[in-house]
């Protein structure tokens, strides 16, 4: 995996890779035989004990193997899951403006040709100056300079 990177990134120096798991993935690979050697009889063998309640006893684990941090990633809105339970998603860390922010201006009049802001804020009167409304708006648009050196791996592959 961190070969891939490494050729991926084209000589860009880096620090690291990290892979956000999703459950059954991260599961998998705590019960991979190759892992559970390479820790057997060893201190690092606490890892894969407490894989699971690692960071302050949360429950989103993590441990290293292969030079790569695998954390089990649990987030997800109403139900849906940002990663699938069978996929995990690496990245290299430490990359210099891997990813990069770009804000464009807001859809007022005065704004028309001008260089984006990271936020507007605006304010006008309410019919009949019964009060103040406000408005706030952030048009950012966050990419990935170098998006072949994103891997996706896959459980059972």
């Amino acid at each position: 995996m961190i070969r891939q990177v490494a050729v991926a990134l084209d000589g860009m120096p880096f620090t690291g890779v990290r892979a956000l798991c999703g459950d059954q993935f991260f599961d998998d690979l705590l019960a991979n035989a190759e892992v559970r050697a390479t820790f057997l009889n060893q201190p690092g063998a606490a890892a894969l004990r407490t894989a699971y309640v690692n960071n302050g006893g949360q429950t989103y684990g993590e441990f290293e193997f292969a030079g790569v941090i695998w954390e089990n990633y649990r987030g997800y809105v109403g139900g849906t899951s940002f990663i699938d339970t069978d996929h995990c998603h690496l990245y290299p860390v430490g990359v210099p403006n891997l990813f990069r922010t770009y804000f464009a201006p807001a859809d007022y009049i005065e704004t028309v040709n001008t260089l984006g802001q990271r936020m507007y804020m605006k304010q006008f009167r309410m019919e009949n100056d019964k009060g103040v409304n406000l408005e706030v708006q952030m048009n950012a648009l966050s990419l990935c300079t170098r998006p072949q050196a994103l891997l996706k791996g896959r459980r059972g592959a």
